[in-house]
């Protein structure tokens, strides 16, 4: 815990692959991001603990779809490498690549969830969502 995540860049309305046609009435969205992974906890970043939110309450989780990533990847909107990872204290970047259920919504915001923990000294960490609106 302690990550730093800074969002640089957003796509909206990216072309659904072939491959994923059952979605195509959805937006998908792509956003790039810088990270520093916290070095005080021993927990690695990972994309899946993001989402982005629509005004109407739907949270839509990162997707690491083979289809989506393949695509990302050709257009030149690489994922995170390492599994979408980024270990304890390190720092990466990439894109992650969301299926929105609200399509051409007016507004979205990039969510980071932070799970409850405790640590090994028996400190409480309590859950916390980390909200910023992305703008185009």
């Amino acid at each position: 815990m302690g990550d730093h995540v800074v969002a640089e860049s957003l796509v909206r309305n990216f072309p659904t692959p072939a491959s994923m046609s059952a979605v195509s009435d959805r937006e998908i969205v792509l956003v790039k991001m810088n990270v520093k992974a916290g070095s005080k906890y021993y927990a690695s970043w990972q994309s899946g603990s993001l989402q982005i939110v629509t005004p109407d309450g739907d949270t839509n989780s990162s997707s690491t779809a083979p289809g989506l990533t393949d695509a990302m990847t050709a257009t030149g909107y690489p994922p995170f490498p390492n599994g979408d990872n980024v270990d304890t204290g390190k720092t990466g970047s990439g894109w992650a690549g969301f299926v929105v259920q609200q399509k051409n919504s007016p507004t979205l915001t990039l969510r980071m969830k932070r799970l409850a923990a405790t640590t090994s000294g028996g400190q409480t960490i309590p859950a916390k969502n980390f909200d910023v609106p992305l703008t185009t």
